[in-house]
């Protein structure tokens, strides 16, 4: 789409037409680069928000302030899966009640060497990973029932 021939009396041999013409194929290769660019970071853009969005939904929202900080429920899931003592074990439900799913998910995610994960069990006293789990279990003396914890005894109450 170019500028159509300028017949004013400034335009001498069709200079000023020339002119304009070359303004207006610059102009449209740098619309061109502008919208390429556009696309490629809105597409960027939209794959980091999916990405969050994944990670960050209404059960990873802030939650109480203590001592002037936000704390997550992600913390929050860890500090009681923290707190469980040898022994004793806790159901997904109980470190995250209303989400267990969600605490499976922060503990697949987490990396603290520390973090004693084992001690978290299924609400029927099955394990989620079997042989491994179970070996640190019965070695704090955790009681089983066939291939279950004893929930009854090893429980830990809230």
């Amino acid at each position: 789409m170019g500028i159509k021939e300028d017949r004013s009396p400034l335009a001498k041999d069709g200079v000023v037409s020339k002119r304009a013409n070359e303004v207006t194929e610059v102009l449209s290769d740098v619309s061109k680069v502008v919208e390429r660019r556009a696309d490629e970071h809105a597409g960027r853009w939209h794959d980091t928000h999916l990405n969050l969005k994944s990670m960050l939904d209404d059960e990873t929202a802030k939650t109480r302030i203590e001592d002037g900080f936000l704390r997550s429920r992600e913390m929050e899931v860890l500090e009681r899966v923290r707190e469980i003592p040898e022994g004793f074990v806790r159901t997904y439900g109980d470190v995250s009640p209303g989400a267990p799913r969600f605490a499976g998910t922060v503990l697949f995610h987490a990396d603290d060497p520390d973090l004693p994960w084992w001690r978290v069990v299924r609400a029927d006293g099955s394990l989620a990973k079997d042989d491994r789990q179970r070996a640190l279990l019965r070695a704090e003396s955790v009681p089983f029932r066939g291939a279950r914890v004893d929930m009854g005894r090893a429980r830990l109450a809230d």
